[in-house]
């Protein structure tokens, strides 16, 4: 890598980046190493198959996936910004990138209840990401990471703070002991465990269906 490179990483399951219709992730991206001749996009876990072979070509080969491989941290720590798969969202992945300091971009589309959920929101990413509803919100955002490097730094170690606090340690561990108190305290259900249960579709369940 160039010294003055923006290297954007996302890290996860192929399926996670899989094609809606005409749109594919790598050619989304695009549009935004155009602009910025110093960035480039790097994805580890889809195969470099026909849709990165294009991106590649339009880029000067600056977008690239690299297959499933276990030497991720080699990657993380190359990253200045993480860049979270789509159309679904790889919590684990954001959790260990903002663990190491790197600023973390997610698009969020779903804006109310009960989609939302489809979103990357642990506690400590609501603290500490930088989320876009739109493709236009997304590129922006990356484009500010890209331009301004005390913006990185910023983003990176709020992130840094808000996965160590909420996610490791003491601060777990009482949160767990919440959750367990909680259910020592809840009386029995009463529910038959012979009653046939219900179906209920509703939004939630047509957009999983969608998505997954």
């Amino acid at each position: 890598l160039a010294r003055d490179a923006v290297l954007l990483l996302s890290i996860a399951r192929a399926p996670k980046y899989r094609a809606r219709g005409a749109w594919t992730y790598p050619e989304a991206h695009v549009p935004l190493l155009a602009r910025h001749p110093q960035a480039l996009l790097w994805a580890v876990g889809p195969r470099h198959g026909p849709a990165w072979e294009r991106a590649a070509g339009r880029t000067g080969g600056r977008i690239r996936a690299f297959g499933e491989r276990e030497d991720t941290g080699l990657f993380y720590d190359a990253a200045d910004v993480y860049v979270d798969a789509f159309p679904l969202v790889s919590i684990t992945s954001m959790l260990e990138a903002g663990s190491r300091g790197l600023p973390l971009v997610s698009r969020c589309p779903y804006a109310s209840e009960p989609l939302n959920v489809l979103c990357a929101d642990t506690p400590a990413l609501a603290k500490s990401a930088l989320y876009a509803r739109t493709a236009d919100e997304y590129e922006a955002l990356l484009s500010r990471l890209i331009r301004d490097p005390a913006l990185r730094r910023e983003a990176g170690e709020r992130a840094r703070q808000a996965v160590v606090s909420v996610h490791t340690g003491a601060s777990w561990r009482a949160a767990l002991e919440t959750v367990y108190a909680r259910a020592l305290s809840l009386p029995p259900t009463g529910l038959d465990p012979g009653a046939g249960d219900r179906r209920a579709v509703e939004e939630l369940d047509v957009w999983l269906v969608r998505a997954f």
